[in-house]
């Protein structure tokens, strides 16, 4: 890293942190993130063995046992660690009330390493060059998706961490292929995997990576398949080991295991399975995905700078640039991201953060739309012309994450239906409310009643309709959290 750089990537840095941590507890201690909850409630459930015995460690039953692995067990552990740590400053830090703060610290210190990684994943994929780095790292710590995710510790920033580490250090083992940097490697996708079973999909491009260097070896076409395949078995045996380090519940407890895996599977394919992913009914595959990220992840001005550099990154007959890519850390990182989105975008469930780990390569290509259209610039009207370019490409893009941000400036809109309902409702009160959500008012709820309408029930169920009716002629408020 040349020093002119470190100031503006320490400025990119601060910013991308400034937007994490404004209105880190937005919601005031009530736990509104569902996946946060479930993670936090999970973390707060486990402890250490009364007895530190081998047979306690491995069992079941062992208190340490998540008994839930529809995420990895990694994200858990940590938070429970971090909870130990902190109670030694504050012991209410350990608590279920407070921990999620700490992991959604824990959250943001992540996406702020994936800014770094951005940076050095884009300098290896651009030899020589200043401006696209910085540039893919400063588009990443504005995006809207990120920023929004940083601010609860589910698991989705700690993978997308792991991802793009584990791409980088694809490209630095084909540059110098040593057994330490694999090692590194399978820990890696080890760490990955123990975050979310989507960290499997990191075996694409470990296996090109692989068969990269293998090609490339000067040997006979046997020692080329010898070398392939024992490196291949190392990978394996490091990303097994690392993986019962971080997760050893899901071998332990593999039934629970495999039946939570199998669960998240179904999921994907029938939206009709969980109440929560009914709104995908109908969503378009791929299709859907692109639109939200355009609109919402990344928005429409970044999104369109990165789908400019996917056509001159495909089509260098646009004669836009020389070509700059260095095609086998292309071919790595880029197919892992168009074999990603085959396989996620046809997911019957689109949720956004699912999309997350292609945001760092959507903002590399945005880079290098934007350093490419700087030097026709620079070369038609001349560098102070494309300097004032520079400043209205970012200026314009910041719009969208001050916009975003704006929303956690003012109470979230839960606690200000609760003061409402608080206020406004008489005591006594009868409130409809919805099975599969979280009821409001978030306090004072016991100065009413409550009836749950069963709205998730099958339609042609006639008993779910007969409730309904019933409930609504008791209730003197419906209220749709």
């Amino acid at each position: 890293m040349r020093k002119s750089e470190i100031l503006p990537l320490l400025l990119i840095a601060t910013l991308g942190m400034l937007l994490r941590t404004y209105g880190l507890n937005w919601d005031q201690g009530y736990h509104l993130h569902p996946d946060e909850r479930a993670i936090t409630m999970i973390a707060d459930r486990i402890s250490l063995p009364k007895t530190l015995t081998l047979p306690s460690f491995l069992s079941p039953d062992s208190t340490l046992n998540p008994k839930f692995f529809a995420y990895g067990s990694l994200p858990i552990y940590l938070l429970k660690l971090l909870g130990s740590l902190g109670s030694s400053f504050d012991k209410t830090l350990s608590s279920y009330d407070k921990i999620n703060i700490l992991g959604r610290i824990a959250s943001v210190v992540f996406d702020i390493g994936t800014i770094y990684v951005i940076y050095l994943l884009t300098k290896s994929l651009f030899k020589n060059n200043r401006t696209i780095p910085l540039l893919a790292a400063l588009f990443y710590a504005v995006s809207v998706l990120p920023i929004q995710l940083s601010h609860f510790f589910a698991v989705d920033t700690i993978l997308n961490f792991f991802i793009i580490l584990c791409l980088y250090l694809c490209i630095k083992y084909i540059e110098k292929p040593i057994v330490l940097k694999f090692l590194i490697l399978g820990l890696t996708v080890g760490l990955a995997f123990a975050t979310k079973f989507t960290g499997i999909l990191l075996f694409i491009p470990i296996l090109m990576t692989l068969f990269t260097v293998s090609l490339g070896k000067k040997l006979s076409l046997f020692n080329k398949l010898k070398y392939f395949s024992l490196r291949s078995l190392l990978f394996i045996l490091i990303f097994t080991l690392s993986t019962f380090l971080f997760m050893p519940y899901a071998f332990i407890d593999f039934p629970t295991f495999t039946a939570n895996i199998l669960e998240q599977l179904q999921m994907a394919r029938d939206p009709y399975v969980f109440p929560f992913t009914l709104q995908y009914v109908n969503t378009i595959p791929y299709i859907y995905p692109i639109q939200q990220i355009f609109l919402w992840g990344l928005g429409p001005i970044i999104s369109i700078l990165a789908f400019l550099g996917i056509l001159i990154g495909i089509i260098p007959f646009l004669g836009i640039i020389p070509k700059k890519w260095s095609i086998p850390n292309w071919l790595i990182v880029f197919s892992f991201a168009a074999i990603y989105f085959l396989l996620i975008g046809q997911s019957a469930v689109k949720f956004m953060r699912y999309y997350l780990p292609l945001y760092p390569l959507l903002s590399i290509l945005a880079a290098h739309f934007v350093e490419a259209f700087l030097v026709r610039v620079k070369h038609v009207l001349g560098q102070p012309f494309a300097e004032i370019n520079l400043v209205i490409i970012i200026l314009v893009i910041f719009i969208w994450p001050l916009s975003f941000v704006n929303i956690y400036g003012k109470p979230n809109p839960r606690l200000t239906a609760s003061e409402w309902i608080n206020q406004n409702i008489k005591e006594g009160s009868v409130l409809a409310v919805e099975h599969w959500d979280d009821r409001l008012p978030l306090f004072g709820s016991e100065k009413f009643s409550f009836v749950e309408m069963p709205m998730y029930d099958p339609d042609n169920s006639d008993s779910k309709w007969e409730k309904i009716n019933s409930y609504l002629k008791k209730a003197d408020y419906i209220i749709l959290a």
